[in-house]
């Protein structure tokens, strides 16, 4: 017979025979927008999710600014890409 392993995780048992393990992922669509985050975290919780996925990075540490992306705001016009994901950036506090 196989031993089914299984592992603690923040006080979750998870591997074979436990229920998964349900990660929500919000990426980026917080809009930079820390409250917007704090939401969608909370709604993630009361439907069940066990934690959350996002994206946070400063545009300046990995973005060239010769790039150009569209503008959403904007259709037909180009704005750095750095400008763009400048948007979506986190504060650190």
């Amino acid at each position: 017979m196989v031993e089914k392993k299984r592992i603690n995780f923040c006080g979750k048992l998870l591997g074979a025979g436990h229920p998964a393990f349900l990660v929500a992922e919000i990426g980026f669509n917080h809009n930079g927008d820390v409250e917007l985050a704090k939401r969608m975290i909370e709604s993630a919780a009361n439907n069940g999710a066990d934690a959350v996925k996002l994206q946070t990075f400063v545009a300046r540490e990995m973005i060239s600014n010769s790039l150009l992306a569209d503008d959403p705001d904007h259709p037909g016009n180009e704005i750095p890409f750095y400008e763009f994901f400048q948007r979506y950036e986190l504060s650190r506090a």
